[in-house]
């Protein structure tokens, strides 16, 4: 009898918990259906009815998927066609959501990024609201894209409020001139292994060659930022930005899937998604081990901080320890500091390598503008570009005139996004809170209303009375952003810009192979699609 009862009770506890949990799960299922209703179906249309209201356009929302459908019909109706050099109306290939829907629904659009709604702001005096306001207008962050990992999620790039203004002001002395100049002979270093190994391949030629130089740059960019911000652990910094390398692809890869902006889509076990959850993990656990084993290192005694930027980081943050007793102020965890490191592996190489390859490409088409630099390049330095130093760079004026004009016309990242914390007013615009706002930089810097009649030629004459001078509105030109979160690494960009430019127009004339095909296009920077050839030769040749 007592055995009976025994199993009774046991059956029935058995059965409540099956159904507890039964119970649980459905309740977790509904709540989930709901976020998911609200989130990417509700929400997405009550923000587009708000800005009906005010007179903003756009195209009907598509559960899942939103706009990206028809931007991808859009880019595949343009091709890869090749086109003409001094051609720089590029607004169709590089930021093709801007050239749809502004054409169709006018200056005031919107469209639908996923289920996320994006207004297209292009009005200067909105923009500079944006960019002076950090805290009501914060870094764009958006849990489903992929390319946030190349940042981490609590590094600058990623963070907003006051722990954006902490690890500001710890970064900032890393960053500054100062600190950058005693990075100049490395760079130096690193570009003349390069030049080196093109000068073997010029003899082999005997004195002229065509080379691809997109992946030669790409390769100096990441060695120069491995370099830099990993000096003592170069070897293991240059894997790291191979990683890097590897993530990058695999990001781009399917941005013009319209699955991947469904909900849920990375989560899904396919092929580039494993390989992205891997490179991930390794990078992370990469950077952790250099990281780390440098805070060691420092602690112990065994080694001073180091002038690379790693070692200034962490001088940095140690400064701000001893000022001010409250250590939550100026703590950064060790995830952290591993995401500032692949903000610094970003920013340093594949944002340069852009620039530096737009840069070669336009020298060598315009050859006027290649003998002025390199006359201005000897005057500054001499006859041994090996006596270079930063105070010489600060001279090259011309040099800098023309990279302004590469940053307008081939500006890194084509738009710039910022999401609202909460419901705005933005000019005479009510801006919800859970919209973005998208800036698009590259139609900005082409604007003849903002740059003249020439907005669509080559012409660093434009910046001669230096930046403030060159175009009818001070927030006309955005190449490293503006305002408080003006992009950090903006002197490191310039100096390496600089130094590669001058080093190699001192030894070698540069022109375009006939074999070149330009066809700019936007993988999660500025790239050349089919790469970049060239017809190098060695100076000491011709002369």
């Amino acid at each position: 009898m007592g055995t009976g009862i025994l199993d009774f009770w046991q059956r029935e506890v058995f059965r409540t918990l099956v159904l507890l949990v039964a119970t649980v799960a459905t309740v977790a299922g509904f709540h989930s259906v709901w976020v998911m209703v609200i989130r990417h179906w509700w929400m997405p249309q009550r923000l587009g009815h708000i800005m009906k209201q005010q007179g903003w356009t756009g195209p009907a929302f598509r559960l899942g998927v939103g706009s990206v459908p028809e931007v991808v019909e859009f880019v595949n109706k343009q091709g890869s066609s090749p086109l003409a050099i001094r051609n720089f109306d590029t607004v169709l290939t590089i930021i093709p959501q801007y050239a749809l829907f502004s054409k169709r629904y006018g200056d005031k659009c919107f469209y639908y990024q996923g289920s996320e709604l994006r207004i297209m702001v292009t009005d200067p005096n909105l923009v500079k609201e944006i960019f002076l306001k950090p805290f009501e207008y914060g870094k764009f962050d958006v849990k489903m894209d992929k390319s946030k990992e190349l940042f981490g999620h609590f590094g600058l790039a990623a963070v907003n409020g006051d722990e954006w203004v902490s690890h500001r002001r710890i970064l900032d002395p890393a960053f500054h001139m100062e600190s950058i100049k005693g990075m100049v002979k490395t760079m130096m270093k690193c570009t003349a292994s390069l030049l080196q190994t093109w000068e073997q391949k010029l003899k082999v030629g005997k004195g002229s060659t065509e080379l691809e130089i997109y992946d030669d740059i790409r390769m100096l960019t990441g060695d120069i930022i491995a370099y830099t911000a990993f000096s003592i652990n170069y070897e293991k910094g240059k894997q790291m930005f191979a990683k890097v390398d590897d993530l990058v692809f695999t990001i781009t890869k399917p941005y013009n899937n319209p699955l991947f902006w469904i909900p849920g889509y990375r989560f899904l076990p396919t092929t580039n998604n494993r390989k992205f959850a891997k490179l991930k993990f390794e990078l992370n656990e990469g950077l952790k081990q250099l990281v780390q084993g440098r805070q060691d290192e420092v602690r112990m005694g065994k080694f001073p901080y180091g002038n690379d930027l790693l070692g200034l980081m962490l001088l940095a943050l140690d400064k701000n320890r001893e000022k001010d007793m409250d250590m939550s102020k100026h703590e950064l965890s060790l995830q952290a500091l591993v995401d500032e490191c692949k903000t610094f592996f970003l920013g340093g190489s594949e944002t340069t390598s852009s620039s530096l390859t737009w840069t070669l490409l336009l020298l060598a088409e315009y050859q006027e503008w290649q003998e002025c630099a390199r006359a201005e390049i000897l005057e500054v330095c001499g006859c041994n570009i090996n006596n270079l130093n930063a105070t010489m760079i600060t001279k090259m004026k011309i040099v800098g005139m023309i990279l302004n004009e590469v940053s307008r016309l081939f500006p890194v990242f084509p738009f710039l996004l910022r999401t609202t914390a909460k419901d705005m007013q933005l000019g005479d615009i009510f801006v919800p809170k859970g919209i973005t706002l998208e800036i698009p930089v590259h139609q900005i810097h082409r604007d003849p209303k903002l740059w003249g009649a020439d907005a669509l030629e080559f012409n660093p004459n434009r910046f001669i009375e230096g930046v403030s001078q060159a175009c009818q509105h001070p927030q006309g030109f955005l190449p490293f952003s503006f305002g408080p979160r003006y992009c950090i690494g903006q002197n490191f960009a310039n100096m390496e810009l600089k130094i590669v430019v001058a080093m190699v127009l001192s030894q070698f004339q540069l022109s375009v192979s006939p074999n070149y095909k330009h066809c700019p296009r936007f993988m999660l920077s500025q790239k050349p699609f089919h790469g970049v050839q060239l017809i190098v030769k060695s100076l000491t040749t011709l002369s």
